[in-house]
């Protein structure tokens, strides 16, 4: 059986891709903070997949998924899976300045009462099935970039689904290079680069702030790229920061719906319900 938890809209379409039952429970964050949690069905002896989304909330997520867990795993479930399409935390790579926490290798600790966790293009430091979006992106732009194109990342440590992408594109694949000056701010610097004449399609992991993208377009637009297409997994930036990218120059900004956003137009329930059903 299927549980969406409170952010586990993908739980719907999953269910229905591969004809798994889809159940409700009980939850509610009282008014002095508390969350409550209620089972309202019987789950003795039954495999349960939790779906939970880790935003725009992720403290409080990580939190229910380890109370239902509990849960199911009081009442009698066989084994308990996560599929988590996105988890907070989990940037690959993330140099840590001298007295920060790695909050993801403490918090992963707690998960031990699940069986499996599932994610997409998860880079933390964390045991999961990871499920990339690589093949899907490509797919998308396969019919709306020319043979004159190539895949670009802003960060380096996105270079599995950069190659990836460009795998199914059929094309090459260049990383810029993203210094950390502190927990919201990055510099973005690249080699030169000739793209006159290009389409170019940078990608990333996800989008924070957008800070990232906005540089990168700038430099490939000083390299001469005749459009320019954005595209992530995870698109955690607001309407603002989304604009900020579209007015620096990006011709389309696509994410999947990992996390539920403007320019969500990939779904990757399909994906999941074949690799984890």
């Amino acid at each position: 059986m299927i549980i969406p938890g409170s952010n586990g809209f993908l739980a719907v379409k999953i269910a229905r891709i591969c004809g798994e039952n889809l159940h409700l429970i009980e939850l509610e964050k009282l008014k002095y903070g508390e969350k409550y949690v209620r089972l309202t069905f019987d789950v003795e002896g039954e495999d349960v997949y939790l779906v939970n989304t880790f935003h725009p909330n992720p403290d409080e997520i990580f939190l229910e998924n380890l109370f239902v867990a509990e849960a199911l795993k009081e009442y009698g479930a066989k084994r308990i899976y996560g599929i988590f399409p996105y988890i907070a935390y989990s940037k690959k790579g993330r140099k840590l300045i001298k007295g920060e926490l790695p909050p993801l290798k403490v918090l992963s600790k707690l998960y031990d009462v699940f069986e499996k966790i599932y994610s997409v293009n998860f880079s933390g430091e964390m045991d999961v099935v990871n499920i990339s979006a690589a093949e899907l992106i490509g797919e998308y732009f396969a019919d709306k970039l020319g043979e004159k194109c190539i895949v670009i990342s802003p960060d380096e440590t996105s270079e599995e689904l950069a190659k990836g992408v460009a795998e199914k594109l059929g094309t090459d694949y260049e990383l810029m290079k993203k210094i950390r000056v502190d927990a919201e701010n990055v510099i973005v610097s690249a080699k030169k680069m000739n793209l006159d004449g290009y389409e170019v399609l940078l990608v990333d992991d996800l989008i924070y702030t957008g800070s990232s993208m906005v540089q990168a377009i700038k430099i490939v637009k000083r390299s001469n790229a005749k459009r320019i297409f954005v595209s992530c997994v995870h698109a955690l930036a607001d309407m603002r920061d989304l604009l900020n990218i579209y007015v620096s120059g990006a011709d389309e900004i696509v994410a999947t719906d990992t996390v539920l956003s403007y320019v969500s137009k990939i779904s990757v329930a399909e994906l999941l319900a074949e690799k984890v059903f």
